[in-house]
């Protein structure tokens, strides 16, 4: 994993350059990811929020909307489940709005996942 996490943070550094945005928003969110699996919450959730604030200002509803799920989870399993939901039920909107099925059925199973307190080890 630490391979993955050099080679994405070169690849941030290359988009940063580059003024990719989305790209550097996509990155952002694998890093965040990468953070998450291996319990890393407080990196995880500077690294989803600087991708969700990048996602919202340029205008790039998916990976907001995806980001957002994230964080919930992130949230529910801090017990913080108000937020969570609200977190879901905004991203939720928004894939509906794009009609992205895929990513409807995932934020489904975000909600049943915070909702039950089951989450993936």
């Amino acid at each position: 994993m630490n391979t993955a996490l050099h080679c994405l943070k070169q690849a941030r550094d290359i988009l940063e350059h580059l003024g990719d945005k989305k790209g550097i928003a996509s990155t952002l969110f694998m890093l965040g990811a990468l953070a998450y699996v291996q319990d890393k919450d407080a990196e995880a959730i500077s690294f989803f929020n600087e991708a969700l604030e990048i996602g919202q200002r340029i205008g790039a509803r998916p990976i907001a909307a995806i980001v957002s799920l994230f964080l919930a989870l992130l949230q529910g399993d801090k017990g913080k489940i108000a937020e969570a939901n609200s977190l879901v039920a905004e991203a939720k909107d928004e894939i509906q709005r794009m009609g992205l099925e895929s990513a409807y059925q995932f934020t489904t199973m975000v909600m049943e996942m915070i909702e039950s307190g089951n989450y993936p080890t």
